[in-house]
């Protein structure tokens, strides 16, 4: 009775090889939804790398999501996969286009970049041209992770870019040339999280515009987490550089206006994060430089083309940090330069073209690790 309860459960018991109908519809189903996935994947790497070769051939340029070189608004990131495998068989199976560049010489089109919708990784899209409106800005809105968005002299509007899914997340903006005017800034303040902006009333074919003014200030002024702003081209006043005082992160200001005074710079006096200064052709004198005394975090100030004297220069050695000065077209003299000879820090300065040869000598002695290079920046100066 024994043997024969033991050899009938011998009978049963499955071999290893032998597989249930439910088993292997489960390894069935696993291996379709593996092969169908390889083959999407198969069909997106062939897509993508049909859209980088479309734009280079219009002069532009792509980055990958492991490529350590950074463009606008993307960190660099470190490769994740093999070298030899990516040289291989290319890179387009392995990784996703993050970045897409199209600079000055490509005069690029809505048509020709209508690819863009079919990247959904980009974080960090440059455009150039005319040619470029607000329907290419619509194909970005499956971009949910952009973070950086450059515009330049193309006719896009912040009226569009705003209602990308990606706006409230964007941290670097551009908007340069045609449509940078008061109308326009608004739509910013949907840009919660923008770090630096960059709004340029300058146009290549129409230089200057002046189109944005203390008005458009009122609503960049509400970004609270700005760390940089650049206003070349903007007809700004020291009303308008009041609007700043709200913005406690901004380390780095550019502005060109000369209707900025000395009353201006008092209200850049509180924004004691500032670390890089662009002044050019401000109507600003030593009075306003001495406004700028507390902010002790100051490495780089261009003055170029301001009222400043020798007095302004005594104010400057006082900066414990500052390593880059441009002084350039500006009324100092030898007597400034020895107020200079005190800023240990100092390694780079571009000097007035009243100042002797005599005075940059003695200079060049006191800072031998400071470069110095003449009015128009490039003649730099040796001595023994």
């Amino acid at each position: 009775m024994d043997i024969s309860a033991s050899a009938a459960k011998s009978a049963h018991k499955p071999r290893w090889w032998q597989f249930s109908l439910r088993r292997m519809i489960i390894w069935v189903t696993l291996l379709g939804i593996a092969l169908g996935w390889l083959g999407n994947e198969l069909l997106r790497a062939r897509r993508q790398r049909q859209i980088v070769e479309t734009i280079q051939r219009l002069g532009g340029s792509a980055r990958y999501d492991y490529d350590p070189i950074e463009i606008r608004g993307t960190r660099p990131h470190q490769r994740s996969r093999g070298r030899w495998l990516t040289e291989l068989i290319g890179p387009d199976l392995f990784a996703h286009v993050s970045g897409v560049y199209f600079g000055e010489n490509t005069n690029a089109t809505d048509e020709d970049v209508k690819f863009v919708s079919e990247l959904p990784r980009l974080k960090a899209v440059d455009l150039f041209g005319a040619g470029i409106t607000d329907a290419t800005i619509e194909r970005l809105k499956n971009a949910r992770h952009l973070r950086g968005l450059h515009l330049d002299d193309t006719l896009c509007t912040t009226v569009a870019v705003s209602r990308l899914p990606a706006a409230p997340s964007l941290e670097h903006f551009t908007l340069l040339g045609l449509t940078v005017n008061d109308a326009n800034m608004p739509p910013l303040e949907v840009m919660k999280n923008l770090q630096s902006l960059n709004a340029c009333s300058f146009s290549r074919s129409k230089g200057n515009l002046r189109a944005l003014t203390d008005k458009g200030l009122v609503h960049i002024a509400r970004l609270e987490r700005l760390e940089a702003l650049y206003l070349s081209g903007a007809d700004i006043t020291d009303d308008g550089l009041q609007q700043l005082r709200a913005l406690h992160r901004l380390g780095g200001l550019t502005i060109d206006s000369p209707n900025v005074t000395d009353a201006g710079m008092e209200h850049l006096a509180a924004l004691t994060k500032l670390t890089f200064l662009n002044f050019h052709k401000l109507n600003v004198g030593d009075a306003g430089v001495q406004c700028l005394a507390n902010l002790r975090e100051l490495n780089f100030l261009c003055l170029d083309d301001s009222s400043i004297t020798d007095a302004a220069m005594k104010t400057i050695a006082q900066f414990p940090k500052l390593r880059v000065l441009h002084i350039a077209r500006t009324a100092v003299t030898d007597e400034g330069l020895k107020s200079l000879e005190s800023a240990p820090s100092l390694q780079r300065i571009s000097v007035a073209s009243s100042v002797t040869q005599e005075g940059l000598a003695a200079l060049s002695k006191a800072l031998p690790q400071c470069s110095i290079r003449g009015s128009d920046g490039t003649t730099e100066y040796n001595f023994p």
